[in-house]
């Protein structure tokens, strides 16, 4: 062994690795899919900044336009005041909820929908309430679910009047609502106080005791039988048990 290998090994030092293994060379391949990915990256964020400022800041997509369906007429006109849709706001944000919010503070409004029609539209969607009977002594009407609006605009004459409050109003209603249409064309009065004493006064004056809401297409094949026979008052509330009383104040056609 000679003397250098012999002082090698004494000291210890290991061998010193040449520039090449210092500094492998780099993968080109690798090199260009990160150049590629740090482009398509730097990219997509200006994008995207791009689309936030035009959207959400620019004038290029503002509110120019406001439409109203469901309803017509003076009707359009309320819609928008209480809508409130302000004029050159940026589309993306526009408050749709508070919108809303204003357009069923109207009582005659039963649901409403704020639709965004881009690039510059804002269409409302109204669903008015329909007015299916007056409530006595008032000039409020009633819609199918009981509710009590005050209507818009005159109603077509012929409604019922119904007399009563609370969960009578809608027990009256619910009535109402299923009734047969031949009785419901004579029904003038619907009185109610709780949910099992509705009672129907038809033109004529006749009364019907037709109880609660439940079982109504039993309790109509029964009072059309139970009809046959002239009287003042027909009581199906209990329409296996169907009673007649008195005469009839007029005759019943």
């Amino acid at each position: 062994m000679s003397a250098d290998a012999t002082g090698l090994m004494a000291t210890g030092d290991r061998p010193r690795r040449t520039e090449a293994e210092r500094n492998p060379p780099r993968d080109p391949a690798r090199s260009r899919r990160w150049r590629v990915f740090r482009f398509v990256f730097i990219s997509a964020v200006v994008v995207a900044g791009g689309l936030v400022w035009v959207v959400g800041f620019s004038s290029v997509l503002v509110i120019r336009k406001v439409e109203v369906t469901g309803v017509s007429g003076i009707l359009v006109n309320r819609v928008l005041d209480a809508a409130d849709v302000p004029i050159g706001l940026q589309m993306a944000r526009l408050d749709t909820t508070q919108v809303r919010a204003g357009i069923e503070t109207l009582p005659w409004v039963r649901a409403s929908a704020v639709v965004r029609s881009w690039p510059r539209g804002v269409v409302l969607v109204v669903e008015p309430r329909e007015a299916a009977a007056l409530l006595e002594g008032s000039q409020a009407a009633l819609d199918p679910g009981g509710a009590v609006f005050v209507p818009p605009e005159p109603l077509e004459p012929g409604l019922p009047t119904v007399r009563g409050d609370g969960v009578g109003l809608v027990t009256a209603m619910r009535v109402l609502g299923t009734i047969p249409p031949e009785l419901l064309s004579r029904v003038a009065l619907v009185s109610a106080t709780t949910r099992d004493n509705v009672e129907l006064i038809l033109d004529s004056g006749i009364v019907i005791r037709w109880g609660s809401a439940e079982r109504p297409l039993l309790k109509a094949r029964v009072l059309k039988a139970l009809m046959k026979t002239r009287a003042r008052v027909y009581d199906v509330a209990s329409p296996e048990l169907p009673t007649t009383i008195g005469q009839p104040l007029a005759p019943t056609g």
